[in-house]
């Protein structure tokens, strides 16, 4: 595990990410210029935020990370599992 997760997607858990996760379908569609910008923006404001209140490690996601990687699973399962999320929605 990393010293600090960073992600787009919830299911990541990540320490800084989006407060609403962004739609899985930017995973095969282009994006625009102003998309692309609008992603940066967010992300740049999330690890603002994230260190103005400290750059602490949640200790709640630090412990479901955790959990989460105890269970008994391939990465072949958990990348199966992530393709099947992106599809559906």
């Amino acid at each position: 595990s990393g010293d600090v997760v960073i992600g787009p997607y919830h299911s990541t858990l990540p320490d800084i990410g989006p407060r609403q996760e962004f739609p899985r379908k930017l995973v095969f569609s282009p994006l625009s210029r102003s998309d692309m910008l609008r992603l940066f923006e967010e992300g740049y404001r999330d690890t603002a935020s994230w260190l103005k209140a400290g750059g602490q490690k949640d200790a709640t996601l630090e412990l479901a990370r955790e959990q989460k990687r105890s269970q008994p699973s391939s990465s072949s399962s958990v990348l199966i599992r992530e393709g099947w999320a992106t599809l559906l929605k």
